[in-house]
């Protein structure tokens, strides 16, 4: 009872035993995700029953573009929580107020510039994203509602990302749950030929509603426990110094969430000039990618809250026993990862799309994808890891630095490796090119491992200082140990 206490409140992940503190910061991150990624399969599934496999593969269409524009203003705001975990972690109350209510502050201003900027690109950039025409009404009329909902997503995801960084990953997963359940009904509700009958504009309207759920229970929550982080508007005055130190850590992460899918978008574009089918197979693999990045993303999140808490506290030699333990973690989850992918690629087609939807060639685009995911995804994991430390640590410019590599290494290997294996593959279609071009992430692995991993490498094992003015890690205590 004693340990179920522990997880339902805050947890300081600056006292007691790093493995044990971990391990209980982690379940509920975990669960979270489980649940999130289910909520997600579980909508797919209701569309592929209520409205057919036409609309799920249109709503995947428009993944690309949701991971540029609003993974933009998630980075900000991961960035933003991680200055306010460390003032949590040094027991600094004045600035935990300042830098969440500057947080919110600038998290609403971001959500309005997106919701504008989504409201113009949408159309040329579903166009330049070689949406097939079959797709292309669906997907748009689906993404306008999420365009409009931005700014209550990224203020949800601040709420969470506060929460999370001051110890607290139960409620978020508790709040999770209670969503699954509202959105799986409201799917239902809205899209179902016999009821409402709204297709993809009912499932647009679902995710928009459970987030202004998710909001005022997390946001309620956030300040019931900690009454001072009350946002008041009348007297609320944005602190320049505090702003600037939000905007120092947040947008590189920003940007680098952002950029590190243009690389993502460049390699849609390519995969849909392979036609329906080729769409479809997305709208498999993503979901399996995205399933199968969950272990590392638990991994990677607890870590952010457990080294921006102790970096705050300066208690860096348990920064280096987390990380021993989180590498620990990352390389059994791989195994399991590798296994369990394995096995499924047989049955995957089969349970995002509906059997009217698939043929052999979508098989084809779908394996041939999955069979180079679930063998490269360690470097995938390693890459996520040194984000997260690189992150708690604040070390944003290293971040968005990988960022761009990661872009410039998909493009490559997405436009231009086609062209070493069939130079007619524009007409072609070859399936030669296909798998060529599925290699893009493993490259963008390569060069995100390299850059982030070096630089962990350095400072963690041989106690060397990053690049700058950065303060070096005093972790020779722990290197002794």
């Amino acid at each position: 009872m004693g340990t179920l206490k522990k997880m339902f409140g805050f947890i300081d992940l600056t006292k007691g035993s790093p493995l044990k503190v971990l391990i209980l910061f982690s379940i509920p991150v975990f669960l979270t995700l489980l649940l999130t990624n289910a909520l997600n399969l579980v909508s797919t599934l209701v569309l592929k029953v209520t409205v057919g496999g036409d609309s799920v593969t249109a709503i995947t269409q428009t993944n690309s573009l949701n991971a540029i524009l609003l993974n933009f203003g998630l980075g900000t705001c991961s960035g933003f929580a991680v200055i306010g975990g460390h003032y949590y972690g040094k027991r600094d109350q004045a600035n935990t107020i300042k830098a969440f209510q500057n947080s919110f502050y600038l998290a609403l201003l971001f959500g309005v510039f997106l919701t504008v900027l989504g409201f113009i690109v949408l159309k040329p950039a579903l166009h330049l994203l070689n949406v097939d025409a079959l797709y292309f009404q669906k997907a748009y009329e689906y993404y306008i509602f999420i365009i409009a909902g931005f700014t209550i997503i990224i203020l949800n995801q601040l709420a969470m990302a506060f929460l999370r960084v001051m110890g607290n990953s139960f409620f978020p997963l508790m709040v999770s749950i209670l969503m699954m359940l509202l959105q799986i009904g409201l799917i239902l509700l809205l899209t179902s030929r016999n009821i409402l009958n709204l297709d993809t504009i009912g499932t647009g309207i679902a995710v928009v509603v459970i987030n202004i759920v998710g909001l005022f229970i997390n946001y309620r929550y956030l300040i019931k426990k900690y009454p001072f982080l009350k946002i008041r508007f009348r007297t609320f005055r944005y602190d320049g110094v505090m702003g600037r130190d939000l905007l120092k850590q947040g947008l590189p992460l920003g940007f680098q969430w952002s950029i590190l899918f243009v690389g993502g978008f460049v390699l849609t574009r390519q995969l849909n000039l392979f036609g329906p089918d080729a769409g479809k197979a997305i709208t498999v693999f993503t979901n399996m990618e995205a399933y199968s990045s969950i272990l590392y993303a638990t991994i990677a999140t607890s870590l952010v809250t457990y080294v921006s808490q102790n970096f705050g506290a300066g208690a860096n030699v348990r920064i280096k026993q987390g990380i021993k333990w989180s590498l620990i973690f990352v390389f059994v989850s791989y195994i399991i990862v590798f296994i369990l992918g394995y096995a499924l690629i047989p049955v995957a087609t089969g349970i995002f799309l509906p059997a009217d939807s698939i043929n052999e060639k979508v098989i084809f685009y779908t394996n041939s994808y999955l069979f180079i995911l679930y063998p490269t995804s360690i470097l995938m994991a390693l890459a996520v890891i040194s984000r997260a430390i690189l992150q708690g640590i604040k070390r944003p410019l290293i971040i968005l630095l990988s960022g761009f590599g990661e872009m410039v290494a998909r493009i490559v290997v997405s436009v231009w490796v086609p062209f070493l294996v069939d130079a007619n593959y524009l007409v072609s279609k070859s399936d030669q090119a296909y798998v060529a071009m599925s290699f893009s992430n493993f490259g963008a692995w390569i060069i995100a491992a390299i850059i982030m991993g070096v630089p962990v490498l350095l400072m963690f094992v041989f106690n060397k200082p990053l690049v700058g003015k950065a303060k070096q890690l005093d972790l020779a205590p722990a290197l002794e140990s």
